[in-house]
């Protein structure tokens, strides 16, 4: 089973147009509130099984240092992802889009903060290859994002290259992000493409040397360092580099 933590992506995962097979709702905390009482409203109009249980028994089902606060919702199933070809065709057809590729990323806590930034910031899609990136379909994206992860397409591919090349016939610029000191500054960048698939690397090495190839571009956020101190970690860093995406394209 696949189990959905926490209050709020419990409630957007009842609310969501994905196609769930849901098998219980958990909970350990009284509908005192009227969130609460919307969220078990939901449940019994979709039919499904509520069990009250003790706070305790909720653990098993969390996810790292993640909270359930009360809250696990049951799936029958892990969700599904977007074929990426799929994916591909419905952004191509739009004026404009912004795709997000994470190359050797492996930490789900980061996935699930990236894909919040991202539909925040009107990200149509995230995908990953299937080898060396950490799963993106995990119950620690789903917890992380804060249900931000059902407003969005999650696709893996096989050969990360390959996909890139197929988004560049697509008519999509390929924005890499380098912290190496090789990228454009990204004040400098006045405009952006209208189509544009930002790749994100792994935590520590950055991007594989074949995927930065790959890159129309590489930009970097410029940073003050004193001392030893490395750079943003991956999910600031994305933050920052898909509002300042944002901010260009909607003229802020």
């Amino acid at each position: 089973m696949f189990p959905i933590c926490g209050k709020k992506s419990v409630m957007e995962a009842l609310s969501s147009k994905r196609r769930y097979f849901f098998k219980r709702l958990l909970v350990s905390c009284r509908a005192d509130n009227e969130d609460m009482a919307k969220m078990l409203m939901l449940a019994k109009n979709k039919s499904i099984p509520i069990f009250n249980q003790n706070p305790a028994d909720l653990d098993r089902w969390v996810s790292g240092s993640s909270n359930h606060q009360g809250v696990v919702l049951l799936l029958n199933e892990p969700p599904r992802e977007i074929v990426f070809e799929e994916l591909v065709k419905k952004t191509a057809s739009c004026q404009k889009a912004v795709l997000a590729a994470l190359d050797c990323v492996s930490d789900h806590q980061n996935i699930g903060a990236i894909v919040r930034s991202a539909v925040s910031f009107g990200v149509s899609g995230i995908f990953a290859p299937r080898d060396r990136t950490a799963p993106l379909i995990h119950p620690a994206v789903w917890r992380v994002s804060q249900g931000a992860v059902e407003h969005i397409e999650l696709a893996t591919v096989v050969n990360l290259a390959r996909a890139l090349e197929t988004l560049k016939d697509n008519g999509f610029w390929i924005v890499g992000a380098t912290s190496q000191g090789n990228g454009r500054d990204l004040r400098k960048t006045e405009s952006w493409p209208e189509k544009i698939c930002l790749v994100l690397g792994n935590e520590d090495k950055g991007m594989r040397k074949l995927s930065a190839q790959n890159c129309d571009m590489l930009v970097s956020i410029p940073q003050m360092r004193p001392g030893n101190l490395d750079s943003l970690n991956l999910a600031s860093a994305a933050s920052v580099l898909l509002w300042e995406i944002f901010r260009k394209k909607i003229n802020y």
